[in-house]
């Protein structure tokens, strides 16, 4: 219960956007959990304790992240506040490799996002557009 209180009291206070799980091994698992004003991704453990951030504010890789999603050996991270940053970035399960995957044609504010059958489709906020990229 004081793990739930404690991401209420993110929510409310931090700014969160989105968070995901993945499992590390057997039944130990990691929460990322996107902070958008803070243009980080911080990890907790499964217990709700606080590891650290997963992704750094002063990796300069992120601009307001909102969305989260471990597709197969990595981590995808929606971002971006204007059509000239907005992207998908990949990154490692240990946060580090951050690179873009997708950007462009059209893309400005990603929100979320997902895979399916190994196609990429995003929510383009501020073009009212759904975008596909099969390039995966």
């Amino acid at each position: 219960m004081v793990f739930m209180q404690y991401l209420i009291f993110t929510l409310f206070f931090g700014a969160v956007s989105s968070f995901a799980v993945y499992e590390e091994t057997g039944s130990s698992y990691s929460i990322l959990v996107g902070n958008t004003r803070g243009d980080n991704i911080v990890e907790y453990s499964s217990s709700g304790e606080y590891i650290g951030e997963f992704i750094s504010a002063d990796s300069g890789l992120l601009d307001s992240p909102d969305d989260i999603v471990k597709y197969g050996d990595n981590i995808y991270v929606s971002t971006g506040t204007t059509p000239e940053n907005s992207a998908i970035m990949k990154f490692s399960l240990d946060g580090t490799g951050g690179e873009i995957f997708a950007s462009g044609n059209g893309m400005y504010r990603p929100y979320g996002f997902t895979f399916y059958s190994g196609i990429l489709y995003v929510s383009s906020f501020m073009s009212d557009q759904i975008l596909m990229n099969d390039e995966t």
